[in-house]
This record gives C-alpha cells, structure tokens and sequence, in this order.
C-alpha cells in the first residue's frame, strides 16, 4: 500500500528509509516521506541531502526544484554548503546548467566554498559536453582553494577531450612539481590525454 502512514519517526531513521527505496528505484515512496517529514517540521540536513539524491535519480524536475525553494526559504539552510552543492549535481544532471551556475556563483563568494563545491562544477560540465568551461571555472577557484586529485583528473580529462596539448602539459609539470604523480587515476587520466595527443611515450 503507497500510502503508509509512519507513526513520528526520527528524521534520521526516515532518512535511511529513503535511501532504501532510493536504492530500489520507488522514488515515489521516497517523496512520500519526505512529504511527511515537511508535515511533522521533522526536516534536517541529512533527509534534505538523501531527497535531493532522490531528484537526481528520478529526474523529477519538479520535485527537485519545490526542495530548492524549501531550502532557499531557510536562513538556517540557504548558505549550506553540502546543500547547494546538491542542487548544483542535480541542475547539471537536468542539464540546467544555468541553474547551477547561479548557485555556484552565489556559493563561491561564501566563505565556507571549498574545493567539492568547484570539482562538482567541472564534472558537471564535462556530463554536459561543456568541457571549454572547465578552465574559466578554474580561474576563479585560484589562489584562494587549491585543486584537489580529483580537480586535476577532470581538468585533465577535459583536456583530453579537447585535445588540448598546451593545457593538459601545464596541469603535468604542476604534478610533477607537487610531487603528487603517484595517485593511479591521476597516472590513468594522464596516459588518457598523452594517448589523445599521440604522444603516449611521454605517458609511460
């Protein structure tokens, strides 16, 4: 029966029952709870992340921008970080990418923004056949947030993509000054981009 009724349950307990049947593909079993944890004003970060990964998955539009609002009403809420950087997956899975470039470029001025907030961006834009952008959002993330392994794994596979020697060389020789070579899908994206630009001996 769709319409359950569950007697005050804790936010985190519902939390965990929405990721059951976001795992089982019942996404509208999930948007129930939800709903009832709205009613019970039993809401929290965690339920708040969990259904928005169900909006992700479902590709419910709709849903997923009724929980922007609920977010964007809260002062408590509004400038969370893990939050925002939901919505931002969530408009670039919709392939709203001006959506989430509004979220970023509010979020980024906080000072909470740290380097999730900007890895999300470029996978976003590599999702969306948009990997030109990744190097303007990039100049905006330095000097105040350093690149992260998987910043520089999406850098170089946007640099794969666009075949761009002269990028993805700047991003090596930056590797090998950081001494930071040794990760093993660092060493894959790279031997990706070499074997791109026919230059796979430099690779090994």
């Amino acid at each position: 029966n769709n319409n359950f009724k569950l007697p005050s349950y804790t936010s985190e307990s519902t939390s965990q029952l929405i990721k059951i049947f976001n795992n089982r593909g019942e996404y509208e079993r999930a948007f129930q709870l939800f709903d009832m944890l709205i009613k019970q004003n039993n809401v929290s970060i965690i339920s708040l992340l969990t259904i928005l990964d169900t909006c992700i998955r479902s590709n419910h539009i709709e849903r997923g921008r009724q929980i922007e609002t609920f977010i964007n009403q809260s002062i408590k809420w509004k400038d969370d970080i893990r939050l925002q950087t939901s919505l931002i997956k969530m408009y670039m899975k919709y392939q709203m990418i001006d959506q989430a470039e509004q979220i970023f470029e509010r979020i980024r001025q906080l000072s909470e923004c740290d380097v999730i907030v900007y890895n999300a961006m470029l996978k976003g834009y590599l999702q969306n056949h948009k990997a030109e952008r990744c190097f303007q959002c990039i100049d905006k993330m330095r000097p105040k947030i350093l690149p992260d392994n998987v910043t520089y794994i999406l850098l170089l596979n946007a640099c794969t993509i666009l075949r761009d020697e002269k990028q993805g060389k700047i991003i090596h020789n930056e590797l090998l000054s950081l001494l930071n070579i040794q990760h093993v899908h660092l060493q894959n994206a790279l031997i990706d981009f070499y074997g791109k630009i026919n230059q796979i001996n430099i690779a090994e």
